[in-house]
């Protein structure tokens, strides 16, 4: 069994004449929490399309624990136990907040929803399950108080962690977190780092791949950062090392 989560090669990703990526190789070990930075443009998101084959990469190669997605199509990424947040939250309108982290467990390729339909002993038992799953979820993203609200009459910074209990609920082996901090209030971001500290605690052996603007975030939580500008790796290490890095407080430099 490979040590590592996720292996991207030489990958490069191009817009027309315009190169998303150039180029990048990273790696990413099993149980790690990996914070990709960068500017505005940097190739961060693309990345992550990459790897959850949202986007095609044009070069290079990218293996989810030791099997090569880059002729998957994306819903097959599912089976690989992975699931990801979007920068953007689409939550169901009114629907509780239970009820919409339960789709995460119910989008799980080890839940038959044909038997849940049929509500057989065994499907009753599914049925049980995903919602004890879903409200696990919510316990961890401190949220648990809300399950019976309109899940799209809460705050946005709310919504947001609605949609991570729902990307964690079905248990993941790999998560792809694409801004979860944006557009939270200070007091939520702290309650964000709390929740993701009690979900590495509670799953160990969960990988997390997190793009994000909030350097304090990366730093105080992230084992490792890589540091991309104009789609190219700039710098990797510690999150110490790489903020402290000449060339990555040069590319946030040239963004204001």
């Amino acid at each position: 069994m490979t040590e590592f989560a996720v292996e991207v090669e030489d990958c490069t990703v191009r817009f027309g004449s315009v190169a998303a990526l150039s180029g990048v190789t990273i790696r990413v070990n099993r149980g790690q929490l990996f914070g990709l930075i960068g500017p505005n443009g940097s190739g961060k998101s693309t990345l992550l399309n990459c790897i959850s084959r949202f986007h095609r990469s044009y070069g290079g190669t990218i293996s989810v624990f030791g099997t090569c997605v880059d002729r998957l199509p994306a819903h097959r990424i599912a089976q690989l136990e992975v699931t990801r947040t979007f920068q953007s939250v689409e939550l169901f309108p009114g629907r509780s907040v239970l009820d919409n982290v339960i789709v995460g467990v119910q989008s799980n390729p080890r839940v038959s929803l044909v038997g849940v339909a049929l509500r057989s002993p065994r499907a009753q038992r599914a049925e049980n399950g995903m919602r004890s799953a879903g409200e696990r979820a919510l316990e961890l993203f401190g949220i648990d108080w809300r399950r019976d609200e309109d899940a799209t009459s809460l705050p946005y910074g709310v919504q947001k962690l609605v949609d991570l209990a729902r990307a964690a609920a079905p248990r993941p082996q790999l998560l792809l977190l694409d801004e979860p901090a944006a557009g939270m209030n200070y007091g939520e971001r702290r309650e964000l780092a709390r929740a993701v500290l009690r979900l590495r605690a509670d799953s160990p052996s969960l990988t997390i791949i997190w793009v994000e603007h909030d350097l304090k975030l990366m730093r105080d939580l992230c084992d490792r950062i890589v540091a991309l500008s104009a789609g190219t790796v700039i710098a990797e290490g510690t999150p110490e090392s790489v903020l402290a890095d000449s060339s990555v407080i040069e590319s946030y430099g040239a963004q204001t």
